[in-house]
């Protein structure tokens, strides 16, 4: 377009406001701190899981092998029992009587290994007991911290979500008083990536922040007031005013 009424090209910067600010929003959406820390917290959680379940399937096979050592003992228990009620009954020949010697001597022996091995286990046991707790705590400690993040997430979101939405209405709001052509113009431009209308104060285009060469300045001086000017540089729409400089 060609022209347009000079307030209806200063209105733009109202625009152009309010669309930095609906960009301000959106990376401050992307930029939530909390939103970060609930994905770590996350990545921290499943590994955690994994643990507890990883700690309790040792605890369950260090007890089943507790449970076998117990067997073990309480099976040479038993036989040293019968041994020495054989010994005691006073009706067994002196070989017999010394090989039974012998061999409760033989089974208090293994008696004593199997116990000092059921020891060990037990702490073994223990022990995987204790880390399936810790890791389980660790787990309700991380639940809590998540749920605690995307709280304070959900809250900041609603509130960029209210701010958003009240740029939208105020911008449909300044929009609604720009000549048709002149929106499909600016937005043409923000489209591109850049910004879409800029003040020229000082010589100096605000969109770009580079000041005009003298011919271009010679030029927005003889343009007219209504005329539709813009950036060499950015090609913004540069907005003139009494700021301008010209």
């Amino acid at each position: 377009m060609a022209s347009a009424p000079a307030a209806a090209q200063a209105r733009l910067l109202d625009v152009q406001a309010l669309d930095t600010r609906l960009q301000q929003i959106a990376h401050a959406r992307t930029g939530i701190d909390e939103r970060r820390q609930a994905v770590e917290v996350a990545s921290e959680l499943e590994v955690t899981r994994d643990r507890v379940v990883a700690a309790a399937t040792e605890a369950s096979d260090i007890a089943r092998e507790q449970t076998r050592a117990e067997d073990d003992v309480q099976a040479v228990r038993a036989r040293i029992e019968r041994d020495q009620q054989r010994m005691d009954a006073g009706n067994v020949p002196a070989k017999e009587l010394e090989n039974l010697a012998h061999e409760i001597t033989s089974l208090r022996r293994r008696q004593t290994e199997l116990e000092d091995a059921e020891l060990e286990i037990m702490e073994r046991l223990e022990s995987a007991q204790a880390a399936h707790a810790m890791y389980q705590q660790r787990v309700e400690d991380l639940q809590a911290q998540k749920a605690s993040l995307d709280a304070v997430v959900a809250a900041r979101e609603a509130e960029l979500a209210q701010q958003e939405q009240q740029a939208q209405v105020e911008r449909a709001s300044v929009a609604a008083d720009i000549p048709a052509d002149l929106m499909a113009l600016y937005d043409k431009i923000r489209a591109g990536g850049g910004v879409g209308a800029a003040l020229l104060r000082q010589k100096t285009c605000q969109g770009c922040r580079i000041a005009l060469p003298e011919t271009d300045l010679a030029a927005l001086r003889a343009a007219a007031d209504d005329s539709v000017q813009r950036c060499e540089n950015c090609r913004c729409i540069l907005v003139r005013t009494a700021e301008s400089g010209l």
